[in-house]
């Protein structure tokens, strides 16, 4: 069959037509192929790098605050950290004048420590006004170490605007393990440090809590009826002594570098400390006898001629008596006087 010019024209724009419909596809795979699969594998790369780029940015942040945490750490030493912070507390609360004031150092414990971290707990009761305990806890979030209060127990004594309040608090330091070793409170041998997010505050933010009588207990009832006259009582039998024994607790123990040990006693009482060494002589709540060793964990104390154990956080009241070895089996009858030996065998 002969075509013509112009069906000829057609057939090959027909046939070009059907082959670029058709083979597209491949001749795009073989041209633009590669550069499609490098195209991919630099998205998936640049997805990675992101990847890695934000985990490296929370391990910096990470790192940074490890760093600041241990500098704001109590000693690692959980055993020369619980006493330091306990007069730490005990100064902040006499200085702001809380009457009443007991202040506790709780006995340490395998549930409250771990390989990282020691919680150190302290409790506070306390009778004061409402600007004494705002200054208190004030001063308490201003300085820079790793604690906080984990219960704040507070009950109006009076029905009069600004009464006076009984206070329960239970404050909590940390102890990092990986913080530098010291025996001092604060890093750095400073005796006081500024939180960054207390820097900028001062007292006068927080005078609306002492502008309000949010504490004061009112009364809707009837009048009271008037109170029975006080009879005045019969003389009796004088009073006994007070016993204060009960209220004297080994707080602690301590040691810095070579020097020998201390052991803290703590009289609930009169709100005073007594720290005493091996070998040395003491009187306390009555008490006398002398320090035979200190351990972190108990003492040995020679009371009227007899041995005494006493654990750390129990009472004078509560020591436990050591009871002498048995003796050494006698010499055998058989064995005559004169073999045998002057003195005893080293």
């Amino acid at each position: 069959m002969n075509l013509d010019k112009r069906q000829k024209i057609l057939v090959g724009c027909l046939a070009g037509f059907l082959f670029l419909w058709q083979g597209s596809g491949v001749l795009w795979g073989i041209v633009f192929g590669p550069f499609d699969q490098r195209s991919s594998q630099i998205a998936s790369l640049d997805v990675e790098l992101k990847k890695k780029q934000d985990a490296k940015f929370q391990l910096d942040i990470t790192e940074r605050r490890t760093r600041q945490w241990e500098r704001r750490s109590l000693p690692p030493n959980a055993d020369v950290a619980s006493p330091l912070y306990h007069h730490w507390v005990l100064d902040l609360a006499n200085k702001h004048r809380l009457a009443k004031l007991t202040v506790t150092p709780k006995r340490l414990s395998s549930a409250i420590s771990n390989q990282v971290f020691t919680r150190i707990p302290v409790s506070v009761t306390a009778e004061c006004k409402m600007d004494q305990l705002c200054q208190f806890l004030y001063d308490f979030y201003r300085t820079d170490l790793l604690h906080k209060v984990t219960h704040l127990g507070i009950e109006s004594l009076d029905f009069k605007a600004n009464p006076l309040l009984k206070v329960s608090l239970e404050l909590e330091g940390l102890s990092l393990k990986s913080a530098p070793s010291r025996t001092t409170l604060f890093a750095g041998k400073q005796e006081t440090s500024v939180s960054d997010a207390m820097s900028k505050k001062s007292l006068a933010d927080y005078k609306s809590l002492t502008a309000s009588n949010r504490f004061v207990r009112g009364y809707n009832g009837p009048p009271k009826p008037p109170a029975p006259p006080v009879k005045a009582a019969p003389p009796g039998p004088p009073p006994t002594p007070f016993d204060s024994s009960p209220h004297v607790i080994l707080a602690g123990y301590s040691q810095v570098d070579d020097l020998p040990p201390q052991a803290w006693f703590y009289d609930r009482t009169i709100n005073q400390d007594t720290v005493l060494k091996p070998g040395t002589d003491f009187e306390i709540a009555g008490v006398k006898g002398k320090v035979l060793e200190i351990h972190p964990r108990f003492v040995k104390l020679k009371i009227k001629d007899k041995d005494w154990r006493l654990e750390v956080g129990d009472s004078l009241k509560q020591m436990t008596e050591i009871k002498p070895e048995a003796p050494a089996s006698t010499t055998p009858a058989s064995t005559p006087a004169a073999e045998l030996p002057s003195k005893p065998p080293a």
